[in-house]
Protein backbone atom coordinates (compact mmCIF):
# COMPACT_ATOMS: atom_id res chain seq x y z
CA UNK A 1 0.00 0.00 0.00
CA UNK A 2 1.04 3.60 -1.41
CA UNK A 3 0.06 5.67 1.74
CA UNK A 4 -1.18 5.09 5.52
CA UNK A 5 -3.05 8.37 7.11
CA UNK A 6 -3.77 8.50 10.56
CA UNK A 7 -6.11 10.95 11.79
CA UNK A 8 -7.05 12.06 15.60
CA UNK A 9 -10.02 13.15 16.25
CA UNK A 10 -12.44 14.29 19.36
CA UNK A 11 -16.36 14.70 18.69
CA UNK A 12 -15.78 16.62 15.14
CA UNK A 13 -17.72 14.07 12.86
CA UNK A 14 -19.13 16.69 10.36
CA UNK A 15 -15.17 17.80 9.72
CA UNK A 16 -13.85 13.97 9.82
CA UNK A 17 -16.59 13.62 6.92
CA UNK A 18 -15.14 16.54 4.85
CA UNK A 19 -11.51 15.04 5.22
CA UNK A 20 -12.42 11.82 4.01
CA UNK A 21 -15.25 12.64 1.55
CA UNK A 22 -12.09 14.80 -0.07
CA UNK A 23 -9.97 11.91 -0.18
CA UNK A 24 -12.61 10.05 -2.54
CA UNK A 25 -11.65 13.37 -5.42
CA UNK A 26 -7.82 11.99 -5.01
CA UNK A 27 -6.88 10.79 -8.31
CA UNK A 28 -5.42 7.37 -6.25
CA UNK A 29 -6.61 4.76 -3.98
CA UNK A 30 -4.10 3.04 -2.60
CA UNK A 31 -4.07 4.50 0.74
CA UNK A 32 -5.46 3.61 4.53
CA UNK A 33 -7.41 5.72 6.82
CA UNK A 34 -6.72 4.83 10.80
CA UNK A 35 -8.83 7.13 12.49
CA UNK A 36 -8.56 7.49 16.41
CA UNK A 37 -11.10 8.10 18.06
CA UNK A 38 -10.78 10.05 21.54
CA UNK A 39 -14.41 10.82 21.85
CA UNK A 40 -15.10 8.20 24.15
CA UNK A 41 -18.49 7.17 22.33
CA UNK A 42 -19.88 5.60 18.86
CA UNK A 43 -20.84 9.43 16.89
CA UNK A 44 -18.38 8.03 14.03
CA UNK A 45 -19.93 4.61 13.55
CA UNK A 46 -21.84 5.61 10.79
CA UNK A 47 -19.14 7.80 9.07
CA UNK A 48 -16.67 5.20 8.96
CA UNK A 49 -18.75 2.92 7.91
CA UNK A 50 -19.67 4.80 4.94
CA UNK A 51 -16.54 5.73 3.76
CA UNK A 52 -15.03 2.41 4.51
CA UNK A 53 -17.41 1.25 1.39
CA UNK A 54 -15.29 3.22 -0.85
CA UNK A 55 -11.77 2.47 0.98
CA UNK A 56 -9.78 0.83 4.06
CA UNK A 57 -10.58 2.95 7.09
CA UNK A 58 -10.22 1.42 10.48
CA UNK A 59 -10.89 2.61 13.68
CA UNK A 60 -8.89 2.65 16.52
CA UNK A 61 -9.91 3.85 19.91
CA UNK A 62 -7.80 6.05 22.68
CA UNK A 63 -8.60 6.77 26.40
CA UNK A 64 -5.59 9.21 25.98
CA UNK A 65 -6.10 12.35 24.57
CA UNK A 66 -2.42 13.36 23.44
CA UNK A 67 -2.70 14.02 19.83
CA UNK A 68 0.98 12.98 19.11
CA UNK A 69 0.99 9.93 21.33
CA UNK A 70 -2.10 8.25 20.06
CA UNK A 71 -0.84 9.31 16.44
CA UNK A 72 2.75 7.48 16.87
CA UNK A 73 0.56 4.62 18.80
CA UNK A 74 -1.23 3.70 15.29
CA UNK A 75 1.23 4.53 13.18
CA UNK A 76 2.68 0.82 14.54
CA UNK A 77 -0.08 -0.69 12.64
CA UNK A 78 0.35 1.15 9.21
CA UNK A 79 1.04 -0.84 6.57
CA UNK A 80 1.70 2.52 4.00
CA UNK A 81 5.39 3.29 2.55
CA UNK A 82 4.12 6.86 3.09
CA UNK A 83 2.92 8.11 6.50
CA UNK A 84 0.78 11.70 7.11
CA UNK A 85 -1.07 12.59 10.01
CA UNK A 86 -3.60 15.28 8.23
CA UNK A 87 -5.84 16.72 11.17
CA UNK A 88 -9.71 16.08 11.15
CA UNK A 89 -10.43 19.59 9.85
CA UNK A 90 -8.05 19.75 6.90
CA UNK A 91 -9.12 19.13 3.27
CA UNK A 92 -6.64 17.39 0.28
CA UNK A 93 -6.71 19.15 -2.59
CA UNK A 94 -7.16 16.68 -5.48
CA UNK A 95 -4.19 16.62 -7.01
CA UNK A 96 -2.90 16.67 -3.43
CA UNK A 97 -1.68 12.91 -3.35
CA UNK A 98 -0.77 12.76 -6.65
CA UNK A 99 1.60 15.67 -6.35
CA UNK A 100 3.19 13.52 -2.84
CA UNK A 101 4.05 10.43 -4.83
CA UNK A 102 5.71 11.94 -8.05
CA UNK A 103 7.81 13.45 -5.25
CA UNK A 104 9.03 10.15 -3.76
CA UNK A 105 8.67 8.53 -6.97
CA UNK A 106 11.18 11.23 -8.87
CA UNK A 107 13.54 11.57 -5.65
CA UNK A 108 14.47 7.88 -4.43
CA UNK A 109 16.56 9.75 -1.65
CA UNK A 110 13.48 12.02 -0.71
CA UNK A 111 12.90 11.55 2.94
CA UNK A 112 10.00 13.82 3.31
CA UNK A 113 7.76 16.57 1.78
CA UNK A 114 5.71 19.36 3.33
CA UNK A 115 3.64 22.07 1.24
CA UNK A 116 1.81 25.48 1.92
CA UNK A 117 -2.25 26.05 3.75
CA UNK A 118 -4.98 27.23 1.83
CA UNK A 119 -8.50 28.99 3.85
CA UNK A 120 -11.46 25.68 3.57
CA UNK A 121 -12.51 28.75 0.94
CA UNK A 122 -9.40 28.63 -1.26
CA UNK A 123 -8.31 31.67 -0.04
CA UNK A 124 -4.97 32.47 1.96
CA UNK A 125 -4.11 31.52 5.27
CA UNK A 126 -3.59 33.14 8.37
CA UNK A 127 -1.83 30.64 9.56
CA UNK A 128 1.52 30.92 10.84
CA UNK A 129 4.87 32.74 7.86
CA UNK A 130 5.67 30.69 4.65
CA UNK A 131 8.60 30.28 2.96
CA UNK A 132 8.74 32.18 -0.27
CA UNK A 133 9.66 29.50 -2.75
CA UNK A 134 9.51 25.71 -2.67
CA UNK A 135 13.28 24.42 -1.50
CA UNK A 136 15.29 21.87 1.00
CA UNK A 137 14.57 22.14 4.25
CA UNK A 138 17.25 22.64 7.13
CA UNK A 139 16.74 22.49 10.84
CA UNK A 140 16.30 26.32 10.55
CA UNK A 141 13.85 26.88 8.13
CA UNK A 142 12.22 24.24 8.77
CA UNK A 143 10.51 25.98 11.47
CA UNK A 144 8.37 28.20 8.51
CA UNK A 145 8.62 25.52 6.53
CA UNK A 146 6.63 22.59 7.81
CA UNK A 147 3.11 22.15 8.77
CA UNK A 148 1.71 18.83 10.34
CA UNK A 149 -1.15 18.14 8.55
CA UNK A 150 0.86 18.71 5.47
CA UNK A 151 3.89 16.86 6.35
CA UNK A 152 4.49 13.59 4.21
CA UNK A 153 7.17 11.50 4.79
CA UNK A 154 8.88 7.66 4.22
CA UNK A 155 7.71 5.22 6.58
CA UNK A 156 11.22 3.68 7.52
CA UNK A 157 12.10 7.22 8.13
CA UNK A 158 9.73 8.06 10.48
CA UNK A 159 10.42 4.33 12.37
CA UNK A 160 14.45 5.10 12.25
CA UNK A 161 13.89 8.63 14.04
CA UNK A 162 11.39 7.06 16.78
CA UNK A 163 8.51 8.75 15.65
CA UNK A 164 7.09 12.06 17.20
CA UNK A 165 7.97 13.07 21.14
CA UNK A 166 5.04 12.12 23.04
CA UNK A 167 5.94 15.33 25.24
CA UNK A 168 5.07 17.70 22.65
CA UNK A 169 1.63 18.34 21.03
CA UNK A 170 -2.45 19.49 21.87
CA UNK A 171 -2.71 17.82 25.50
CA UNK A 172 1.05 18.11 26.63
CA UNK A 173 2.75 20.64 28.54
CA UNK A 174 4.57 21.56 25.30
CA UNK A 175 2.02 22.03 23.57
CA UNK A 176 3.18 22.70 19.74
CA UNK A 177 7.05 22.55 17.86
CA UNK A 178 6.36 18.62 17.16
CA UNK A 179 6.73 19.22 13.32
CA UNK A 180 10.39 20.81 13.21
CA UNK A 181 11.44 18.67 16.11
CA UNK A 182 11.14 15.37 13.92
CA UNK A 183 11.68 17.23 11.37
CA UNK A 184 15.00 18.10 12.44
CA UNK A 185 15.28 14.72 13.38
CA UNK A 186 14.87 13.64 10.05
CA UNK A 187 17.15 15.75 8.54
CA UNK A 188 19.90 14.81 10.86
CA UNK A 189 19.38 11.16 10.31
CA UNK A 190 20.35 11.43 6.40
CA UNK A 191 16.83 12.25 5.77
CA UNK A 192 16.41 14.98 2.62
CA UNK A 193 13.29 17.30 3.26
CA UNK A 194 11.43 19.29 0.53
CA UNK A 195 9.35 22.45 0.76
CA UNK A 196 6.98 22.33 -2.05
CA UNK A 197 4.80 25.95 -2.03
CA UNK A 198 2.72 24.32 -4.23
CA UNK A 199 1.82 21.30 -2.84
CA UNK A 200 -1.69 22.87 -0.55
CA UNK A 201 -4.00 21.14 1.54
CA UNK A 202 -6.75 23.34 2.91
CA UNK A 203 -7.63 24.14 6.63
CA UNK A 204 -9.71 26.76 9.00
CA UNK A 205 -8.15 29.41 10.20
CA UNK A 206 -7.05 29.71 13.55
CA UNK A 207 -9.38 31.35 15.66
CA UNK A 208 -8.07 35.48 15.96
CA UNK A 209 -8.74 35.29 19.74
CA UNK A 210 -6.29 36.12 22.01
CA UNK A 211 -6.00 33.02 24.12
CA UNK A 212 -2.83 33.68 26.43
CA UNK A 213 -2.58 30.14 28.42
CA UNK A 214 -2.76 28.66 24.44
CA UNK A 215 0.26 30.98 23.67
CA UNK A 216 1.84 29.87 26.58
CA UNK A 217 1.89 26.73 26.32
CA UNK A 218 2.76 26.75 22.37
CA UNK A 219 6.19 29.02 23.61
CA UNK A 220 6.73 26.58 25.49
CA UNK A 221 7.08 23.74 23.01
CA UNK A 222 9.23 25.95 21.07
CA UNK A 223 11.73 26.47 23.86
CA UNK A 224 11.97 22.76 24.57
CA UNK A 225 12.82 21.45 21.29
CA UNK A 226 15.15 24.82 20.84
CA UNK A 227 16.82 22.98 24.07
CA UNK A 228 16.11 19.57 23.19
CA UNK A 229 17.77 19.88 19.23
CA UNK A 230 20.38 22.09 20.36
CA UNK A 231 19.20 25.02 18.05
CA UNK A 232 22.91 27.62 17.35
CA UNK A 233 22.52 30.36 20.28
CA UNK A 234 21.50 32.95 17.87
CA UNK A 235 18.55 31.41 16.59
CA UNK A 236 17.63 31.11 20.11
CA UNK A 237 18.28 34.43 20.97
CA UNK A 238 16.26 35.96 17.82
CA UNK A 239 13.21 34.17 18.67
CA UNK A 240 13.32 35.23 22.82
CA UNK A 241 13.98 38.76 21.87
CA UNK A 242 11.27 38.88 18.85
CA UNK A 243 8.57 37.80 21.49
CA UNK A 244 9.61 40.84 23.78
CA UNK A 245 9.98 42.91 20.81
CA UNK A 246 6.44 42.08 20.67
CA UNK A 247 5.78 43.44 24.11
CA UNK A 248 7.14 46.93 23.58
CA UNK A 249 5.59 47.39 19.93
CA UNK A 250 1.78 46.36 21.76
CA UNK A 251 2.30 48.31 24.54
CA UNK A 252 3.15 51.50 22.02
CA UNK A 253 0.17 51.01 20.67
CA UNK A 254 -1.95 50.82 23.15
CA UNK A 255 -2.75 46.90 22.74
CA UNK A 256 -2.78 45.25 26.02
CA UNK A 257 -4.13 42.19 25.73
CA UNK A 258 -1.30 41.38 23.08
CA UNK A 259 1.09 42.96 25.90
CA UNK A 260 0.03 39.87 27.81
CA UNK A 261 -0.03 37.41 24.86
CA UNK A 262 3.68 38.62 23.77
CA UNK A 263 4.41 38.00 27.77
CA UNK A 264 3.27 34.69 27.62
CA UNK A 265 5.14 33.78 24.63
CA UNK A 266 8.18 34.83 26.19
CA UNK A 267 7.55 33.41 29.84
CA UNK A 268 6.60 29.93 27.63
CA UNK A 269 9.88 29.53 25.61
CA UNK A 270 12.18 30.10 28.91
CA UNK A 271 10.16 27.49 30.80
CA UNK A 272 10.47 24.72 28.25
CA UNK A 273 14.43 26.02 26.92
CA UNK A 274 14.94 25.58 30.48
CA UNK A 275 13.03 22.98 31.88
CA UNK A 276 14.21 19.59 33.50
CA UNK A 277 12.67 17.60 30.61
CA UNK A 278 14.22 19.44 27.77
CA UNK A 279 17.41 19.72 29.20
CA UNK A 280 17.25 15.53 29.91
CA UNK A 281 15.65 15.18 25.93
CA UNK A 282 18.67 17.86 24.73
CA UNK A 283 20.83 14.71 26.63
CA UNK A 284 19.18 11.45 24.72
CA UNK A 285 19.40 13.30 21.82
CA UNK A 286 23.16 13.10 22.25
CA UNK A 287 23.59 10.19 23.27
CA UNK A 288 21.84 8.68 20.63
CA UNK A 289 21.93 11.32 17.32
CA UNK A 290 25.33 8.68 16.00
CA UNK A 291 23.13 5.48 16.04
CA UNK A 292 20.32 6.91 14.23
CA UNK A 293 21.10 6.83 10.54
CA UNK A 294 18.65 6.28 7.67
CA UNK A 295 19.23 4.99 4.05
CA UNK A 296 16.58 4.64 1.44
CA UNK A 297 14.64 0.89 1.44
CA UNK A 298 15.15 0.37 -2.70
CA UNK A 299 12.46 -2.41 -1.91
CA UNK A 300 9.88 0.22 -0.82
CA UNK A 301 10.40 2.52 -3.24
CA UNK A 302 10.02 -0.20 -5.90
Amino acid sequence: MRFSFIVGTVDRVKELGDFLEGLTRQATRDFEVIVVDQSDSDIFEDVIARYNALFPVRHVRSDVRKLRYVGHVAARTAVGEILAFPDDDCIFEPDTLAKVDRHFRDDPELGFVTGAVLNLDGKPTAMGRWLGRSQDLTPLNAWIGLIEFNLFMRCSLYEAVGGWDANLGIGCRYGSAEGPDLAIRMIEAGGRGVFDRDLLVRHMDKSTTINRSRARAYARGMGYVMRKDAMPPRFVATMMIRSLGGVVVSAVRGRRDLVQYYIGTFVGRMEGYFSRDAARAARERRASAKDVRWRPDAEKQA
